[in-house]
């Protein structure tokens, strides 16, 4: 249905999209042979993200109300030159100072690929004195982490590495449930990192994802880590969250990804073993995932147990293609959590403590936790005229 809608649409507006785009954008100087000819694609190219025009920077905002947000793989070839030429397009958007500093995040790391961390840790200099101060916390556990893990990835590099164990440290507590940061900060690390260093997030991967398990037991084995990818450390950076960015609720009901959320069986009562599922097309991955780990924690809680484990997940994210641009487009996100409670006298290297879980997450939803018990409320009573639900079927 979304693709039908869009193909409708990208008929009908086109021609408009077109002028205005050529409107929007600011004139761009040469550029060698192989480069992006559009303002647009050099914004893609070096952050992965889609170009911005009035209507949105296309991280927290998409720039046309067809589009969803979410990350492509940039440009690893002349991916400084295309980040020059996206901060010259942004010139012209003061007002989207969080995509300058994307750009400039993803500058540092493509200056990193290059070697030149000197020039890595200057872009980062510089995209933090856009920060708006004082700084909220959707920055702080977006950008604000991505920051601190490139920037200890160029200190490390350097050999500086205490200050780069201070900031992945501090990145990791600002999301200790995120998979990404945790993998991001075993690359900062490297291949030969200390046992003692590498062991704390080789753990917590394997309660977050089993599958990890069998990698903590190889890598602790053979004391080494893999080589250093660079291309994937870029790729598990966090996408900027803004207050925009968060469902009101679970679920958005709109999404075709929600479907799989209501194949998921709700779990009986006094059930010690359950899937839980959050689903949504505007919450970035990582919140998608603390939702689905947060309703796991407090169905354990429920249950007057205070741990489980994970022994299986299942995280995807969709995708569209525009018909006119050819573009792909994230279309949504999907996270399944099987879970098994465990009794309070259980021993477990990988079990996850629902307390630990609740009393760092609910804070951050308490808002989409309060419609969710207002939905919940509407659902159980009779239909009256002022509410703005239909009545139930029978």
């Amino acid at each position: 249905m979304r693709v039908i809608v869009a193909t409708l649409l990208c008929v009908l507006l086109s021609a408009v999209a077109q002028s205005a785009s050529a409107e929007d954008q600011p004139s761009l100087p040469p550029v060698e042979q192989g480069m992006a000819p559009s303002a647009g694609a050099a914004l893609r190219a070096c952050d992965g993200f889609g170009g911005v025009s009035a209507g949105g920077d296309d991280i927290i905002r998409p720039q046309r109300s067809m589009d969803t947000l979410g990350r492509v793989e940039p440009s690893f070839e002349h991916s400084v030159q295309y980040c020059d030429r996206a901060l010259l397009v942004l010139d012209a958007y003061p007002q989207y100072w969080l995509r300058r500093v994307s750009v400039l995040q993803s500058r540092a790391l493509h200056r990193i690929i290059a070697n030149d961390t000197t020039g890595a840790l200057a872009d980062l200099d510089a995209a933090d004195a856009l920060v708006h101060q004082p700084v909220d916390a959707d920055y702080s556990r977006s950008l604000g982490v991505n920051g601190q893990l490139i920037r200890a990835l160029a200190l490390q590099l350097q050999g500086r590495d205490a200050q780069a164990a201070a900031l992945s440290a501090s990145a990791i507590s600002q999301r200790p449930y995120n998979r990404p940061v945790l993998i991001a900060a075993l690359i900062i690390l490297g291949p030969d990192a200390p046992r003692e260093q590498m062991l704390p997030l080789l753990v917590q991967l394997a309660r977050l994802d089993p599958r990890w398990a069998s990698m903590y037991d190889r890598y602790l084995v053979g004391a080494r880590l893999p080589p250093r990818d660079l291309h994937a450390f870029f790729m598990l950076m966090l996408e900027a969250e803004a207050p925009n960015r968060v469902s009101h609720g679970w679920e958005a009901p709109s999404t075709s990804q929600v479907v799989e959320c209501y194949q998921v069986q709700s779990p009986r009562a006094g059930a010690r073993s359950f899937d839980v599922c959050a689903a949504s097309e505007n919450d970035t991955p990582a919140m998608t995932e603390e939702r689905a780990l947060l309703d796991a924690a407090q169905k354990t809680i429920a249950l007057h147990a205070a741990s489980f484990v994970i022994e299986r997940r299942r995280d995807t994210a969709t995708s569209w293609t525009d018909p006119y641009s050819r573009q792909q487009t994230q279309g949504g996100y999907v996270s399944i959590v099987s879970v098994r409670v465990l009794d309070d006298s259980a021993e477990c290297g990988h079990c996850l403590n629902a307390n630990d879980i609740v009393q760092t997450l609910a804070p951050r939803y308490a808002q989409q936790l309060a419609d969710q018990e207002a939905a919940r409320l509407r659902r159980s009573r009779p239909h009256h005229p002022g509410d703005n639900i239909p009545p139930p079927r029978h």
